[in-house]
């Protein structure tokens, strides 16, 4: 059960307020003082029953009112107006009532007012807001129609009668609701110029007679129109019933007549099949909205086109795929400061159409590889290069090599998918250009680095260690050795990545101490320097700790040979004490690997430079040199040829 409140207004006295079943506030009664009575000299015949309705702000209702004349009365002039208080809470609840059957005219016996004292009851309505009556629809749209093209002037029409208006705006308030009047005061006769406060009504009726001293007493710019002549219907049910829907779903607060147009110009743009411009749509809203409000209403639109929305957009994908671009490439002025489009919106977008199809998504990402992307763009391929597995990202390598490499700035986990270190070199080198141009080599919070390096390691074919090393630097060296500790690790592949630890000697070392693979160290200790400055750094105990653990007790000659030519130049040119045992074991293995002419002539060229001179140049020649050195060091070592 509603309550709606009411009150007469008549003569006694002069035009008074005779009953109420609400107080109302001094201001509302100075208005409606004056509203409820008489408005001119005339009183034709055809106006008698005009409406006036007028938004009171303080009571935060609106006054529908409804004045006869009171011909029974024996002063000229008197009138009955009986005043309905819709409180705009309720207004959803008294759309559906007929609100002609609201009104009550007095009886002649005029001492029985006390209906007039108390509310009007009515049931709750929940059958929702009836059509507008079809024998009124003309007349109804042709007046909606003139309302909401002229927001913001008076508007005068003369007419012959009020019934018609009465009609159709009755049926627009019962279709409309009591609310989209808020900011609407009219009157269906007026018979001179009615304002409030010196404004005149926003639309007034009136009689043809006088319609033209109206017009002259209205001081403002106003629209004057002669019904029939020049009436005529701009808007349809269809377009109306839709706009109306359409502004609801974007917000309450948009259902006044002032964004009425605004609203149906866009929706006439938007529904088309047709891919709508992103620009011009924000346009239309800047003009007539501010920034809050456009970002509002935008995001309305964009996710009844895409999500599951009480109101929905219908559109073809190949023309919601322009809009995406469109919307992820267009260059608008605030986008900058304030994205038009939140990103809780943009990821549901991407998420319902990957979900959909994965194949769309990929043909998105194709696409916007070709444009410049704003922050809603970066937004929303960032979120959808999050989601695409590795094997969606091997379609899009196949689909697309530019669109790829394109895609993995906005996530460096992708450059996971083992297809991508299948591809040429330059792609290669684009990849880990792409890597270090976004990282440092502390930098890889959230990148799953190692696993980079692991997956090029085992995949790639081509010799891109120094740009591996510039990407990952020392971290592609510490990879490097835990890679060759794991179980599935293939020697040859070892080989191509081993020149990573010529890169960082010192680290390589350091990680050299900790392993018990033979093969790993003689596969390290092969391409580092001995002659290298920083060797000297080195403490005397970390070479003592290599001699003991690979080299005592092995049979394997290569590490011995290997680790002999490099242990020698430090042993020479270091202050250091060393071991009797590592001493003997470098110079003896050395002396005979000379004697068998087996030293490779670019370490015999470094190692030389090292001993003492001799005249003679043969196999012999660089033997004897070595005993000198031994000498020089006073080394007393037994330098008998072992074959």
């Amino acid at each position: 059960m509603i309550k709606i409140q009411q009150a007469l207004w008549g003569y006694s006295d002069g035009h008074h307020l005779l009953e109420t079943s609400t107080p109302l506030s001094n201001q509302a009664k100075k208005i409606l003082g004056s509203l409820t009575d008489l408005s001119g000299n005339e009183s034709p015949r055809s106006f008698d029953g005009y409406l006036t309705g007028y938004p009171l702000k303080e009571e935060k209702c609106y006054a529908l009112s409804k004045t006869w004349y009171a011909t029974e009365m024996s002063r000229p002039g008197c009138v009955w107006t009986h005043t309905l208080f819709i409180d705009y809470d309720i207004a959803s609840n008294v759309t559906a009532a007929k609100i002609d059957t609201l009104f009550r005219r007095p009886t002649p016996n005029i001492s029985d007012l006390g209906e007039y004292s108390r509310p009007i009851l009515l049931e709750k309505c929940n059958n929702g807001v009836p059509a507008i009556n079809s024998s009124i629809n003309r007349i109804a749209l042709d007046l909606f129609s003139i309302i909401v093209q002229n927001p913001s002037v008076p508007i005068i029409i003369a007419s012959g009668s009020s019934t018609p208006f009465n009609q159709a705006l009755e049926s627009l308030i019962e279709t409309l609701g009591i609310s989209f009047f808020n900011d609407i005061s009219f009157c269906t006769g007026s018979f001179s110029n009615r304002t409030i406060n010196r404004k005149p009504l926003d639309l007034q009726i009136a009689p043809n007679t006088v319609s033209k001293s109206v017009r002259r007493c209205n001081r403002d710019e106003i629209v004057y129109i002669e019904y029939p002549s020049n009436f005529e219907n701009v808007i349809s049910i269809e377009n109306f019933e839709k706009t109306k829907e359409f502004i609801l779903y974007c917000g309450d607060k948009f259902y006044k007549r002032i964004h009425w147009l605004m609203f149906s110009t866009i929706l006439s743009k938007i529904s088309s099949q047709s891919p709508f411009s992103i620009a011009e749509i924000i346009s239309i809203l800047k003009d007539k909205t501010n920034t809050e409000d456009t970002i509002r209403i935008f995001t309305k639109i964009i996710q009844a086109i895409y999500l599951p929305t009480q109101y929905s957009i219908e559109k073809d994908l190949d023309s919601k795929i322009a809009i995406l671009i469109d919307l992820f490439s267009s260059n608008y002025e605030f986008v900058e400061a304030t994205s038009i489009v939140d990103k809780s919106t943009v990821s549901g977008i991407i998420d319902l159409l990957y979900n959909k199809s994965h194949q769309d998504a990929i043909s998105l990402i194709t696409k916007l590889s070709g444009c410049t992307i704003n922050q809603i763009g970066k937004s929303a391929v960032n979120h959808l290069s999050e989601i695409l597995t590795t094997k969606d990202f091997s379609s899009l390598l196949k689909r697309s090599k530019n669109a790829a490499l394109w895609l993995i700035p906005f996530n460096f986990n992708l450059v996971l998918c083992e297809d991508i270190w299948k591809q040429d070199k330059n792609i290669q080198l684009e990849i880990l250009k792409q890597l270090k141009d976004s990282f440092s080599n502390v930098n890889y919070t959230g990148i799953n680095y190692k696993s980079i390096i692991y997956l090029i390691f085992e995949t790639s074919d081509f010799d891109i260690v120094s740009d591996l090393y510039k990407t990952f630097g020392d971290c592609s060296v510490d990879a490097f050795f835990d890679w060759c500790e794991t179980e599935h690790t293939c020697i040859q592949k070892s080989i191509r990545w081993v020149n990573l630890c010529k890169y960082n000697q010192i680290l390589s070392i350091e990680r050299l101490k900790h392993i018990n693979n033979p093969s790993l160290f003689e596969m390290v200790i092969k391409v580092l320097d001995p002659y290298d400055e920083k060797m000297k750094e080195i403490s005397k105990e970390t070479w003592e700790l290599f001699y003991r653990r690979f080299c005592v007790n092995n049979s394997s000659r290569n590490i011995n040979t290997v680790f002999a030519q490099f242990i020698l130049p430090i042993i020479i040119e270091s202050s250091s004490q060393f071991s009797t045992q590592l001493t003997e074991f470098a110079f003896i293995t050395v002396h005979n690997i000379l004697a068998r002419d087996e030293m490779d002539y670019r370490q015999w060229s470094r190692l030389s430079k090292l001993l003492p001179d001799n005249s003679w140049h043969n196999v012999w020649d660089k033997c004897k040199r070595l005993r000198k050195e031994a000498k020089i060091k006073n080394l007393d070592i037994d330098f008998k040829y072992i074959d």
